[in-house]
């Protein structure tokens, strides 16, 4: 896909910093299981596994995955698995183990995003025994669980954010979108995004990954803003044209039912998109901050609002 060269630079960014924290935790100490921490935390009976770059998968002889150091397959063993997968395979090792500045002067080493596995167990009660066992073997970068996270989908209470003050839009701006609800949006005002559209309004070039609960992509505010793959649209159905292992993304993709419609069922995302690139100055809804930008929906968190870290890492790598 065609994507902005710094949309690119922030979900890769975001990928190392989770990599690199991970490895932090998993080497302070061995993970021990809290018994206040409840099953909703993790999904129950799946491990995220990092093996040092040397461990190489294959097929085993009876079926199933096989590595090529003995003492995981010794540890394997004593487990029974529903399924071992190779989390990120078709990422690039091009970029493995050079180091990358960020912005705010990070350093981290890229990883290679081709050792991370997820192995999903027959007796999840059996989870944190293996990510004992696992972060004992020297060929281990890090296990963990599978976390779960959630979007803040609680309103604030009352008076923790005041609007004093917030409700009168700058009137030294030149440029003031025709909105219907442009006058509500307080909170662009205090940012000073609206004195900032004075110099520009945003750039085409410019494409937003919403990796949320999806995006209503038929929304009248939405509709014109959000991108497509034009590789997949031109194509044939069925067939994944544009080669980047999803079949007809036409318009982003779904992590949670694993097809190419990243709908909204919730609304949160939809909100988000809305701030982000609402088509502005068309006299409908709200305005966006960057009236020029596309949107390209990802859903990674269920209508509940919940998501698991593989899954949102899945979508932040499609990014």
């Amino acid at each position: 896909m065609n994507k902005s060269y710094l949309s690119f630079i922030v979900c890769f960014s975001l990928l190392i910093q989770v990599a690199a924290v991970a490895q932090e935790l998993s080497e302070a100490s061995v993970l021990q299981h809290d018994p206040a921490m409840q099953k909703s935390d993790f999904v129950p009976g799946v491990v995220l596994i990092k093996f040092r770059d040397s461990v190489q998968a294959g097929m085993a002889k009876g079926g199933g995955v096989e590595f090529n150091v003995a003492s995981l397959n010794r540890i394997l063993q004593n487990y029974s698995l529903r399924a071992v997968r190779q989390l990120f395979p078709q990422a690039s090792t091009e970029l493995a183990g050079r180091s990358i500045t960020t912005y705010s002067g990070y350093t981290y080493q890229v990883p290679n995003l081709r050792s991370i596995y997820k192995i999903e167990l027959e007796d999840p009660d059996r989870m944190f025994a293996l990510i004992h066992d696992l972060q004992r073997d020297p060929n281990v970068v890090y296990a963990e669980p599978d976390y779960i996270l959630s979007i803040d989908g609680k309103a604030p209470p009352a008076g923790a954010v005041s609007r004093e003050g917030q409700g009168n839009l700058d009137q030294t701006a030149n440029t003031v979108p025709n909105d219907p609800f442009f006058g509500q949006q307080w909170y662009l005002d205090a940012a000073g995004v609206v004195a900032a559209w004075d110099s520009t309004t945003g750039d085409t070039t410019s494409l937003i990954a919403i990796l949320d609960t999806g995006v209503d992509w038929s929304h009248p505010d939405l509709v014109d803003k959000i991108w497509i793959n034009e590789a997949e649209l031109n194509g044939l159905d069925g067939v994944d044209d544009d080669g980047n292992g999803f079949v007809d993304d036409i318009r982003g993709w779904d992590f949670i039912n694993h097809d190419n419609d990243p709908m909204d069922d919730n609304s949160h995302g939809t909100h988000v998109a809305g701030i982000a690139a609402a088509a502005s100055n068309n006299a409908v809804g709200i305005a966006g901050v960057n009236w020029q930008a596309r949107i390209l929906p990802i859903k990674v968190f269920q209508s509940s609002g919940r998501g698991d870290v593989s899954t949102i890492t899945e979508g932040i790598r499609y990014a």
